[in-house]
């Protein structure tokens, strides 16, 4: 089994480079279409809804944030002369792992009780989803999860799978971004969650699981092996880090990066992840 990485990025330039790179895309709907000489017909989209980049006095209402995903696959193919070879959508969620003071976005997690409006979001977000697929039929649903505490994980992962097509739709892991920053609260945390969430999935006839936004070496390799013992076939996750660690020159090793140009470390990461 491997980690397929949809490499995040504002397909724009990188080391005065155009980001022409196809294969496992990840792109936020919120997001700028610029020309970046991306081949539509080599590319898989995974489109997010840009639930992260809406502060909370400018959320859309769920029907909104979908037609801003369709509208934002249109352009795109559009601007770069093609279709896509296949276009995930995913739902759109409220984040638990950030907070906002105005329109300012803080890298912080909610508390648990602050948290459980966003987690109820995030279930009607995935209801809404799932009741609206008929209308998305060249689309795979990628259907999301968030919790702060363990039962409210487990909560939120119990309500989602009724919305989740076995063997069809993806069920995105969220809240495990800043595990990278903070190690040594949140992978004990996701530990002691991940294998309670994986085995409800497994058990729903899950298929592929996607986590959002992580490059966090252990983390991964426990998914995986979490994701193989319990016969979910497809893992993957999604960063923008490949591309935007090679940007800081002389310091490409502190910001992460594995190799110093940006193509290089993309290639780099995704032989790193199918090692796992």
């Amino acid at each position: 089994m491997t980690i397929d990485l949809y490499v995040g990025g504002l397909a724009t330039k990188t080391q005065g480079e155009l980001q022409s790179l196809n294969g496992p895309r990840a792109f936020s709907a919120a997001g700028r279409i610029v020309r970046s000489g991306i081949t539509p017909c080599e590319t898989t989209a995974l489109i997010n809804s840009g639930s992260y980049d809406d502060p909370p006095n400018r959320r859309l209402s769920f029907i909104e944030a979908l037609d801003r995903q369709l509208r934002w696959q249109s352009r795109a193919e559009k601007m770069w002369g093609g279709s896509f070879q296949d276009v995930i959508l995913g739902s759109y969620d409220t984040i638990v792992d950030e907070t906002w003071s105005g329109n300012t976005r803080h890298r912080l997690r909610l508390p648990a009780e602050a948290a459980e409006e966003a987690v109820q979001s995030t279930i009607a977000a995935a209801e809404f989803l799932s009741k609206v697929r008929d209308t998305v039929p060249d689309h795979t649903l990628l259907l999301s999860v968030q919790g702060i505490t363990k039962a409210q994980y487990l909560e939120c992962t119990l309500k989602v799978l009724k919305y989740v097509k076995p063997g069809v739709d993806w069920l995105g892991l969220g809240s495990w971004c800043l595990v990278g920053n903070a190690p040594s609260t949140l992978f004990p945390l996701f530990r002691d969650v991940i294998p309670d969430v994986l085995g409800l999935a497994s058990e729903h006839g899950v298929h592929h699981v996607h986590i959002h936004g992580v490059l966090h070496r252990a983390t991964l390799a426990l998914l995986r092996y979490y994701c193989n013992n319990l016969l979910i076939p497809e893992v993957s996750t999604d960063s923008s880090s490949p591309i935007r660690q090679s940007g800081f020159g002389a310091r490409w090793k502190h910001a992460g990066a594995l190799k110093p140009y940006w193509r290089d470390n993309v290639a780099a990461w995704v032989a790193l992840l199918n090692s796992f």
